[in-house]
């Protein structure tokens, strides 16, 4: 800053000086609404660098050097501010800053719009930020208000998956240092002020409510790898899997239950236990054929529980009492499964 303050100021010939954008010549700076700041009253002025080499690092370079203390929330202080004022009662297709990329190249790394944020002490720091405000302060908007869009147009298939809308990637700082953790790979979380300030309805949305979209599959883990302990899906105790828009059928663990339940519209369809026992309310079947339904009661006890038989028997010369026998025992076995009770 000292250094340019240093500098000598020379006066500008008012010969090389235009109100209006002209090829070779200055345009002139205005007082911008009374602030004292200078502005530039001119259209579609463009800055050409006809030379880029492999090592100019930039075209054009705008350097905010910070040394003050303190500051206000809300209030934020940038090196370039851009403001596009949309007036009311139009239907213009404005963008407050655009960026293009032609890119023709076999190779390298190439991308239209990049931003770094470079971490040297405890003070938190944001990589990329975008806000949207709904300054209307209305309910249940009819147009929609997207806080981030991300469009990629091409033709044709991907079978080598090759097109990704959003990558985010863990990397090393020091490719000689120790092993990196990303905590959290993306985190949806509402105000600070608290919980019942801000909700989502809908956490991640898969299509678009009026837009269904094709998928092979919404969720791959095909090529996630899991240390000893870890899920592909951690969901928490009580919380439901939900199987419809009105959460009328659900699968849910029950922590103070210890069991894991399927529930459909007015009925436990079935509880699965911890400690391995299954309980559900209707018939068992094979291929649409009933084997096992609830318990038939009415049987009586055997009235000499030790005169049981459970050894076989030839059909052609078998005694009363033989059979009497067996009977017994068969009845006190699927007594002991719970098929049939007294």
């Amino acid at each position: 800053m000292n250094t340019y303050q240093s500098l000598p100021m020379t006066p500008i010939d008012s010969s090389e000086v235009s109100n209006t954008a002209a090829v070779g010549k200055i345009p002139q700076f205005y007082d911008l609404g009374g602030t004292g700041r200078p502005a530039i009253n001119t259209n579609r002025t463009i800055f050409y660098d006809g030379m880029a080499a492999a090592t100019d690092v930039y075209s054009f370079s705008v350097r905010r050097d910070v040394s003050y203390q303190g500051g206000s929330a809300g209030f934020l202080n940038s090196a370039l501010l851009v403001t596009s004022n949309v007036q009311s009662s139009i239907n213009p297709f404005e963008s407050g800053l655009f960026v293009i990329q032609d890119n023709h190249s076999t190779g390298g790394q190439n991308f239209a719009m990049g931003s770094q944020a470079n971490k040297y002490s405890t003070g938190p720091v944001w990589g990329l930020v975008t806000e949207t405000h709904e300054k209307s302060a209305s309910a249940d908007p009819a147009t929609g208000t997207l806080g981030y869009e991300l469009d990629i147009f091409a033709n044709g298939t991907d079978a080598h998956l090759q097109r990704i809308g959003i990558a985010i990637m863990g990397k090393l700082e020091n490719p000689a240092g120790p092993g990196m953790t990303l905590g959290i790979g993306m985190a949806l979380t509402g105000d600070s002020s608290g919980q019942a300030n801000s909700r989502f309805s809908r956490g991640i949305s898969f299509g678009r409510i009026g837009n269904t979209t094709a998928f092979d599959y919404c969720i791959d883990t095909t090529n996630a790898v899991f240390d000893t302990g870890g899920a592909a899906i951690l969901l928490q105790h009580d919380h439901s899997i939900a199987f419809n828009g009105n959460n009328t059928r659900t699968l849910q663990y029950i922590q103070s239950a210890t069991r894991l339940r399927y529930e459909a519209p007015n009925s436990h369809v079935f509880d699965f236990n911890d400690d391995g026992t299954l309980s559900i309310t209707g018939a068992y079947q094979i291929f649409g054929q009933q084997v096992i339904t609830s318990r038939q009661s009415g049987w009586g006890e055997s009235l000499n529980p030790n005169s049981v038989s459970r050894d076989g028997f030839d059909p052609n010369t078998v005694s009363l009492l033989k059979v009497a026998q067996t009977l017994a025992a068969l009845i006190a076995d699927l007594k002991t499964h719970g098929l049939i009770g007294s």
